[in-house]
């Protein structure tokens, strides 16, 4: 700039014939934004993907010091600042390896294995990273949804409804009073809980003949009672089975031509249990948690609806929690059921 005088009788001089500059700064106020891929509410991610995180510059440590590749759970670097877990904050952590890139503006976390079929995924990081001028990103974090496993036939995650999550849509209707409570990961409203008193979930349109299949689900019983149904394939106690709580034991219970009763194991009361039985055409086979309970020979393929908390000849009621049934059109392999009880 150049400098003007002015005298006592207000006369302006002219300009100084030296011109002055003055720098300015601007400071950097804007924290990096963040961007996950895949994207929140994102489907049919496939399991074998890695999860990306991006930042609009270059971030670091907020105290200085340069991000690093690493595990998680490591004590240091980007895999120390990681969150990834099934479902939801609550559930059971995911395994991985996260790397930084040169520019410092990706994150790629892959995953040692890859992540489960027709599952919520939710990944998260923390206020823990900044750009150069100290302005520390806000914490963000996505969930998206692995493609599905093609044999399942129905998914009820019962995720604050009773929708099945297949392309099939063979969504339940509720009668009764059936309540939404936390689940199994304790998230709110991801579980159904029956009363014992006309409450029950079913499903009476099309199904499909099966040759074999698998029915998988997470109760938490809350009385010891007498044939209290979790899930019945059928409305007649003659024809196909029912999975009960009886006399204080789970039970799989086959009409009297395909095998008669499968005691499973002693039912521990208020407590969530894994459940699993399988048939693939020859042999009946029932799991508590990931362990083989019995293997019985013959088994039946009779459906005519899908039924949660009533028994086959619709005298009796479930009393507690029932989680995530899964309902397949083939027989699953037991690593298969060990990997639905570890997720």
């Amino acid at each position: 700039y150049k400098v003007y005088a002015v005298d006592a009788a207000g006369n302006l001089s002219i300009a100084s014939i030296n011109s002055v500059t003055v720098a300015t700064t601007v400071t950097d106020t804007t924290a990096p934004t963040v961007s996950f891929s895949p994207a929140n509410g994102a489907t049919g991610v496939a399991i074998s993907d890695n999860i990306t995180i991006t930042f609009s510059e270059a971030v670091r440590n907020i105290d200085n010091t340069v991000l690093t590749n690493s595990n998680s759970g490591d004590a240091n670097g980007v895999g120390s600042l990681i969150t990834l877990r099934l479902n939801n904050t609550y559930g059971t952590n995911i395994a991985f390896y996260a790397t930084i890139d040169t520019n410092k503006t990706v994150i790629t976390i892959d995953p040692t294995n890859n992540l489960p079929q027709s599952q919520a995924v939710y990944v998260a990081i923390g206020s823990t990273v900044e750009d150069a001028a100290e302005n520390s990103i806000t914490a963000a974090n996505a969930t998206f949804t692995t493609t599905m496993d093609p044999s399942l036939e129905a998914f009820y995650p019962f995720n604050g409804n009773a929708n099945d999550l297949t392309s099939n849509g063979r969504n339940l209707v509720d009668y009764g009073e059936t309540t939404l409570i936390a689940g199994k990961d304790n998230s709110s409203n991801s579980a159904y809980y029956f009363d014992g008193d006309e409450d029950y979930l079913e499903y009476t349109g099309i199904i499909p003949s099966f040759d074999s299949y698998t029915i998988s689900l997470w109760a938490k019983p809350a009385s010891s009672g007498t044939y209290e149904a979790m899930f019945s394939s059928y409305d007649d106690p003659d024809k196909g089975f029912q999975i009960d709580l009886d006399v204080g034991n789970f039970h799989i219970r086959k009409a009297g031509a395909s095998g008669g009763n499968i005691v499973l194991s002693a039912a521990q009361l208020e407590v969530w249990t894994f459940i699993a039985f399988t048939y693939d055409g020859t042999n009946s086979i029932g799991y508590i948690n990931d362990n083989i309970t019995v293997s019985d020979p013959g088994g039946t393929t009779e459906f005519n609806r899908f039924r949660i908390g009533k028994n086959r000849n619709g005298g009796t009621h479930f009393t507690g929690a029932i989680d995530e049934l899964r309902i397949y059109n083939r027989a699953l392999t037991a690593s298969e059921i060990s990997s639905l009880y570890a997720n």
